[in-house]
């Protein structure tokens, strides 16, 4: 049996300190076997490119030190096999204290809407969408919806746990799940 963990980092707020923005990424990937016999690990888009994002944002907000909510930051484990690093961090803390969960998940390559361009499972389902396009305004910058609905990506990650309990809770990605056959039936 090995044992799997969790990696947390939590940046308390400033003036409400009693609500949580959670960045999460799972660091977890299946591998497989080629015909050669090589094990192949298809990590490095799915998801370290989620869980460098997430170290990078913590950095950014550790440095600007003035975040008005907790800023909580989460690398799971166990995404690829049933979600359990998610499903364990859900029943760890009151759900109700989460304002929102964005969810990094495969950030590495280009989406089609263009190099930096990113998409959100679920958008009609909160209105965290709608809140970051209209930050994202003056930068010409815009989250997009979901390019896949027929994959039923907002199910397929550590967001879902969340969102079931009431959580605005998304996952952001880039990912071209049209030219990446790899991920295209299932993850």
């Amino acid at each position: 049996m090995t044992e799997l963990n969790n990696v947390i980092a939590i940046l308390p707020g400033k003036t409400k300190p009693n609500e949580i923005v959670l960045f999460s990424a799972h660091y977890d990937h299946l591998g497989s076997k080629n015909t050669e016999g090589d094990n192949i690990f298809n990590g490095a888009d799915d998801d370290a490119s989620g869980t460098t994002a997430i170290i990078n944002i913590a950095q950014y907000y550790a440095k600007q030190a003035n975040n008005a909510r907790t800023l909580m930051f989460a690398a799971f484990s166990a995404e690829e096999i049933g979600g359990f690093g998610s499903q364990y961090f859900s029943k760890q803390l009151n759900p109700d204290a989460i304002t929102a969960m964005i969810n990094i998940e495969m950030i590495g390559k280009p989406s089609k809407f263009g190099t930096g361009a990113l998409w959100m499972t679920g958008m009609e389902r909160s209105n965290l969408g709608t809140q970051l396009n209209q930050a994202l305004a003056k930068s010409g910058k815009k989250i997009h919806k979901d390019p896949y609905p027929k994959q039923k990506l907002f199910y397929r990650s550590d967001n879902a746990t969340l969102a079931k309990l009431g959580v605005p809770a998304h996952s952001f990605s880039s990912s071209q799940l049209d030219k990446d056959q790899r991920l295209s039936p299932s993850k």
